[in-house]
């Protein structure tokens, strides 16, 4: 199975909006995916840090998930984020980073 999706995320604590995009591919014992994110709302005052703006970082990711078939309780999951700006908070506000990114498996 193959598929295409769009999708708009609204942070309602913040008034932030993104939009996004992905493709999806999946066989019996294999999901593979990737989105695509980008900023719709401006910069706005952060309830974070004092004379501070702030706005949704724009990114992707790309997902790997499966399974072995004669042990379908035995999974695993990969996943590589990418986001872009001088200070994106993919790990907190309080470690900012230049196009953060993160190697995530589980």
């Amino acid at each position: 199975m193959s598929g295409i999706n769009s999708f708009l995320d609204y942070d309602a604590s913040r008034n932030h909006t993104r939009g996004g995009f992905g493709l999806e591919y999946s066989r019996d014992y294999l999901k593979l995916s990737t989105n695509s994110y980008f900023s719709l709302s401006g910069w706005k005052n952060s309830p974070d840090k004092e004379d501070y703006e702030e706005r949704p970082a724009s990114g992707w990711d790309i997902r790997a998930e499966g399974y072995l078939s004669a042990w379908p309780n035995l999974d695993g999951k990969l996943t590589y984020k990418q986001y872009y700006g001088d200070q994106v908070a993919l790990f907190g506000v309080d470690k900012l980073e230049k196009h953060s990114r993160a190697l995530l498996s589980g």
